[in-house]
């Protein structure tokens, strides 16, 4: 038998076969694509959600220091380590948002996360430098209200600092959901 005589006696036999091996194919790509999507989507949802974690700890974080007496912690009125309490509370969950960024986010897009932490952490070495001056230098220097006045325009400098990251961040993000 030819290959001509073939196709023309099992026409409809051969037709239902090929239809049969191409559902099968494109039932096959639809599972893989739509595992693909959900995968993409929840990814995508929890990245949304990390920035997002992310953004209320920084705006604890910054709150904690707008909001924080300086004049008792300078005039050791304040404990160290209710001090550290106060702080680092707030410091630690801003830590471990900027490690859940880590998780969902590309190398070259973590490192403004990173310099908001940086930032942060760098006002806290400033309160620590004038707290320590006051404390052990066994001298008063500087009047605690000069150094009030110190620390309150480095705090505002770098806040200022943040914010132009902060916009970055959202120009970024922006881009990347558009």
């Amino acid at each position: 038998m030819q290959l001509k005589d073939l196709f023309t006696t099992y026409w409809s036999q051969i037709t239902l076969l090929l239809f049969t091996f191409g559902y099968l194919i494109k039932y096959t790509l639809d599972l893989v694509f739509k595992k693909r999507e959900i995968n993409f989507s929840i990814i995508q949802n929890r990245r949304l959600d990390a920035i997002n974690n992310f953004f209320t700890k920084y705006v604890k974080v910054e709150s904690m220091w707008l909001g924080l007496s300086i004049y008792p912690i300078l005039r050791e009125d304040i404990k160290a380590t209710e001090i550290d309490n106060i702080i680092f509370s707030a410091i630690d969950d801003f830590k471990s948002s900027v490690f859940e960024t880590k998780l969902y986010l590309y190398k070259n897009e973590q490192n403004n996360f990173e310099l908001l932490y940086d930032n942060m952490m760098l006002i806290n070495k400033k309160l620590y430098s004038l707290y320590l001056d006051s404390t052990f230098s066994g001298e008063k220097l500087q009047k605690v209200s000069d150094k009030v006045y110190e620390f309150t325009s480095y705090r505002d400098e770098i806040l200022r600092k943040n914010l132009i990251v902060i916009n970055e961040i959202g120009i970024v993000v922006r881009k990347s959901y558009s």
